[in-house]
């Protein structure tokens, strides 16, 4: 069975981050690094349960990943800005983040139909 690309995607996401963080400072790793871990599997955790909710659920659960996934992209960009991330982490997981956002955003579609 064929994964979703969303799931893919996602989990690729997780593969860079979660070693990238683990280069940060101490001190940072505590708070900045802990905050973009915490997110990434919250987020991956979300979706996972809205691929095996009911329908009537799946809306609810997709906006919450959506607002998990904004919140990271946030966080990884004040990492960049303060150093912790280079250029070039940084860019690839910008470019992770913009993808998982765009098949988040047309699995959101579906349920955000009149």
């Amino acid at each position: 069975m064929q994964e979703s690309p969303l799931f893919t995607k996602t989990y690729d996401l997780l593969a860079y981050l979660l070693p990238a963080v683990e280069k940060f400072p101490r001190y940072q790793r505590i708070v900045t690094g802990r905050r973009i871990q915490e997110l990434s599997w919250r987020f991956l955790d979300t979706i996972l349960a809205a691929r095996k909710c009911t329908l009537e659920e799946r809306p609810a659960l997709l906006h919450q990943a959506d607002v998990m996934l904004d919140s990271l992209r946030y966080t990884v960009r004040i990492s960049h800005e303060m150093a912790l991330l280079g250029q070039k982490p940084y860019a690839h997981a910008s470019g992770l983040l913009a993808e998982v956002g765009r098949l988040l955003g047309k699995w959101l579609q579906r349920y955000n139909r009149p």
